[in-house]
Formats: structure tokens, C-alpha cells, sequence
């Protein structure tokens, strides 16, 4: 069976492989053993003249390099706003050479303010404040606490939460949005502050888990002390799936794509969308290997049918 070679690309990481944790390293070997090479090179390596990387990193018992590498996919991991020259060379990468998101896929998900407005019947009503001009607007947000966020970047950097009459603007442009508390949360499946994460290949919903923020916090993200606890789809509350459908709708004419949707369900039983990111990550935390099979087996389904 022929070898599916796929580039995970990154735009400036200095990490050196002795740094990455184990889940990257059980990650590639699994696939390796399916006949799906993994391997990761930063934007810069990209050669306009040949086409080819220059050089990439693979994984075969140590870390180790390759040159002259040309993927038959590539999996963007890099940051949608990132320097100039780089993102220049991202589109001509992607010109290239197929990504499993494409980058006008990834630029909706990825500022916040453009997905809040695409998906605004589902989310907490939210204002963009570019400068300080723009703060009175946030007199439109009906909660006491309010959350506000950066425009771009994951796993929780930069979002703050405060009371709307003590709040203190954070660097411009920011998304300031309504703060939905839970405190109730769902009998027998979530009890108290909580967000889930819904995992979809192109149409399917393959993987689900509940975030689950440290005792006295509001916010779930695994950078900011929180747990997982996965939850297999047929667990998932019957009022997600109508809720994700219509979702789904809205992004049909992007026919090949991988990504996440992060929604939090209120007290009254009524599901919103948190966050949006068309770069989720692939490795696994500890408290997700009993599903290790699982979850690699749909990855290497699609990444398959991205071709």
C-alpha cells in the first residue's frame, strides 16, 4: 500500500525534539505503522524555485531531518496572522500543494470577530472594540461579567474576564462579549462550569470532550489548569446535534475540513458556541488514551480522503 506522506506546518517553532512531548512521538509512530508518514517544517523551509521543502522533521524511533521533502498534503498548524513574508509564502504553499483546511476556511475561524459574525445566532452577543472610542459599546452586553478576547490566538492567551463596571481594556482590537455562567449544568453529564469540544471531519461528528475548568475558575482551556474528560457521541446530550447541524450548514461549500467547535450549554438548556478553531490538535492528553485508536483511525480517514 502506498505511503501517505503529510506536512504539519508551523511558522517560527523553536522547539527542539527534545521537547515534544510523548504524545508527538506516539502520534507518528501510529500512523507510520498505517502506512501515513507524519512529519513538520516551519513555512520558511519552503523552496519557491523547486517546490520542495527544504528540509523537514520526521519521527522514526529518534527525531531526525530530511531534505528536499515534498508532501502529498499538508496540515497548516501555523498561526492565520503571522509575519508578512511567511503568510505570502503560506499562499503559495497552498497553490502548491492540497491543505486539509483551506485558508479562507482558517481565516473565518480564526479572527474572532468574523466568526461571531457568521455564527452570531449562536453565540453570546459580542461587540469589536478597535479603540477607545469604541468602549461604550460594550454598554450593549447584557451580563454582569464579560469576557473579553483577542482577535486571534487559541488556547485561552489574552482572554480576561471581568465585571462589567471594573473591566479593564486589554490590548485593541478586542472581541467584549456576554459571559453565559453555568451553574447548573446537565444532570448525569456535566455538573457546573463547563465547555465541550466537538471534533468534525468534513460532515461527521468523530470526537467529543468536556473541558472542565480548576475549582473557582471560568475558564476550561487545558493551558489554563483545565481537565478533560471525553465523551463518546453517543453520550453527547440529543440537544447538541440539531444545534451542530445548523453549523454545519454554513460551512457545506468548504467540501474538505477538520475542525472544532467549542460550545458551552447554559442552565436552561440551551447550547452557544464559544470558540470556532480550524486547527485542532492532533496529539492526546493522558486522560484521552483509551481512545488513542479511535481517535488516529479518523485522522488517517481523512487525511485519506483529502486527496
Amino acid at each position: 500500500m502506498k505511503e501517505l506522506l503529510v506536512l504539519i506546518l508551523y511558522d517560527k517553532s523553536n522547539k527542539n525534539a527534545e521537547d515534544f512531548p510523548s504524545a508527538y512521538k506516539d502520534l507518528y509512530a501510529y500512523l507510520k505503522n498505517k502506512n501515513v508518514i507524519l512529519c513538520r517544517a516551519k513555512i520558511a523551509s519552503f523552496d519557491k524555485k523547486t517546490g520542495f521543502f527544504k528540509k523537514a522533521q520526521f519521527y522514526n524511533k529518534n527525531w531526525f531531518f530530511r531534505k528536499n521533502v515534498r508532501p502529498d498534503l499538508v496540515y497548516d498548524k501555523s498561526p492565520f496572522i503571522t509575519d508578512k513574508n511567511l503568510m505570502v509564502l503560506r499562499k503559495l504553499i497552498a497553490r502548491c500543494y492540497p491543505f486539509c483546511n483551506s485558508l479562507n476556511l482558517s481565516k473565518l475561524l480564526s479572527d474572532k470577530w468574523l466568526t461571531y459574525k457568521a455564527f452570531s445566532d449562536f453565540s453570546p452577543k459580542a461587540v469589536l472594540v478597535t479603540s477607545k472610542s469604541d468602549l461604550g459599546k460594550i454598554k450593549q452586553l447584557s451580563s454582569q461579567k464579560i469576557i473579553l478576547k483577542p482577535l486571534g490566538g487559541s488556547g485561552g492567551k489574552g482572554i480576561k474576564i471581568f465585571e462589567k463596571s471594573a473591566m479593564k481594556p486589554v490590548l485593541y482590537p478586542f472581541l467584549a462579549q456576554e459571559l453565559i455562567e453555568v451553574k447548573k449544568g446537565i444532570k448525569g453529564f456535566a455538573s457546573g462550569a463547563h465547555d465541550l469540544r466537538i471534533m468534525i471531519r468534513n460532515e461527521k461528528i468523530f470526537y467529543s470532550f468536556l473541558r472542565i475548568p480548576q475549582k473557582n475558575k471560568l475558564l476550561s482551556n487545558l493551558s489554563q489548569g483545565g481537565t478533560v474528560r471525553v465523551v463518546p457521541i453517543d453520550k453527547l446530550p440529543k440537544l447538541v446535534f440539531p444545534f451542530i447541524k445548523k453549523i454545519q450548514s454554513k460551512l457545506k461549500k468548504y467540501k474538505i475540513k477538520l475542525y472544532s467547535i467549542d460550545i458551552i450549554i447554559d442552565d436552561n438548556k440551551k447550547p452557544w458556541i464559544i470558540e470556532m478553531n480550524s486547527r485542532p490538535g492532533i496529539t492526546l492528553e493522558k486522560e484521552e488514551l483509551p481512545y488513542r485508536e479511535y481517535f488516529y483511525n479518523n485522522l488517517i480517514i481523512f487525511f485519506k480522503k483529502a486527496l
